[in-house]
């Protein structure tokens, strides 16, 4: 019985491999019978492609037509070309590459070029710190940031780079150009602020306007410090002087002097006068130009007077027995000085002259007993 069953495995182990010959036999005819009557390519790159990158970068297939219409294709790899082609996938420049398939020759043209390169342009403020990072194309230029980006409190921004960032062929670390800023602060007599300027190092600051810096009531002198070539952050305070208020106009009379086209002023009732008076500059808008003939006659009252800048003219008898005058100051401006103007003015220790004085009356200072000295 065992024997029985080995012959008939055997018998059938015989019977499946004729079944295999036989099969085989009819595919190889069918492929016999098959004729390739045309070979061309597909999707042949028309655009220029990265040197050594034609495998990544382009899907070319050979397609094989037969003559039952069948067709078969096979994608066109750089190793397709053979060892001694291989150079022409690392040269910049337009190729022509042949394929050669069962008789058929195949011939296109691919064009190569350097690979696309990328940078990396750092800008750096002054602190070192990175303002702006950017990745930019081999040979085009990085943007430049923003002013609002450069900015650093305490240096002014000069809108330069240490280095050009144009046609970018290399990873670029730029730096902005600074330079030091100083804070210059002026403020007035009442201690507030008037203006702030930011200096560069070194340099001169600019000042307020007169028009910023005045304060009513105060006339403004001078600054109590220089603010030149700055080098620290500086504080400036403004010097001002009050302001006296002139003298009432009810306390005198006025006449007008048509050839000069201004006023003369004298008191209007000497026993009727301020201890101190202080004589404004214009009236109706004309300038006082003189104190007339006896224009404080015997104001013995009187301790102190000022005059106004524009004052030319002192009349004659103008302080006469001014007993108790002691402070008057002659303006510049004063050019005659007439008969017995200060004569009696007792309390006169010194006096100082104007050199535009021209001409002085007889007796100018007579009986001024306290008066010392004279200066011209």
């Amino acid at each position: 019985m065992k024997q029985k069953k080995l012959i008939l495995l055997f018998l059938w182990a015989i019977m499946l491999c004729m079944t295999l010959f036989m099969l085989s036999s009819c595919l190889d005819l069918d492929d016999e019978d098959k004729t390739l009557v045309n070979v061309s390519l597909e999707n042949v790159p028309t655009e220029a492609i990265d040197i050594g990158k034609f495998d990544e970068q382009t899907e070319v297939f050979l397609r094989l037509d037969y003559d039952d219409n069948s067709v078969t294709k096979e994608r066109i790899t750089q190793a397709f070309f053979g060892e001694e082609n291989q150079h022409y996938f690392e040269e910049v420049g337009t190729h022509e590459l042949e394929i050669k398939y069962q008789g058929f020759t195949i011939k296109f043209a691919v064009t190569f070029k350097d690979p696309i390169k990328y940078f990396s342009v750092e800008f750096l403020n002054v602190s070192d710190e990175v303002v702006s990072e950017q990745t930019v194309k081999e040979g085009e230029n990085a943007v430049a940031p923003t002013e609002e980006e450069m900015y650093v409190e305490g240096w002014r921004f000069l809108g330069t780079y240490d280095k050009s960032f144009d046609e970018v062929e290399e990873d670029l670390i730029v730096k902005g150009e600074y330079v030091k800023t100083w804070n210059v602060s002026f403020y007035n007599n009442n201690n507030e602020l008037i203006k702030s300027y930011i200096v560069d190092d070194k340099e001169s600051s600019p000042e307020p306007t007169e028009e910023e810096r005045a304060v009513e009531g105060y006339t403004f002198l001078s600054w109590d410090r220089t603010f030149d070539e700055i080098t620290k952050d500086r504080t400036v305070y403004g010097i001002y002087q009050k302001v006296k208020e002139s003298t009432s106009d009810e306390y005198f009379t006025f006449t007008y002097l048509s050839e000069t086209d201004s006023y003369e002023r004298k008191a209007k009732d000497v026993n009727n006068m301020p201890a101190e008076v202080i004589l404004p500059s214009t009236h109706e808008g004309k300038p006082i130009t003189s104190i007339g003939d006896r224009a404080f006659y015997w104001c013995r009252s009187l301790t102190s007077i000022e005059l106004p800048s524009n004052v030319t003219i002192i009349g004659n008898y103008a302080f006469w027995s001014c007993a108790s005058l002691t402070s008057i100051e002659l303006p510049s401006s004063v050019t005659y000085i007439g008969d017995l103007a200060f004569a009696n003015c007792f309390s006169f220790t010194s006096r100082e002259i104007p050199s535009n004085v021209t001409s002085i009356g007889s007796a100018a200072f007579a009986n001024c007993r306290s008066l010392t000295s004279v200066k011209f």
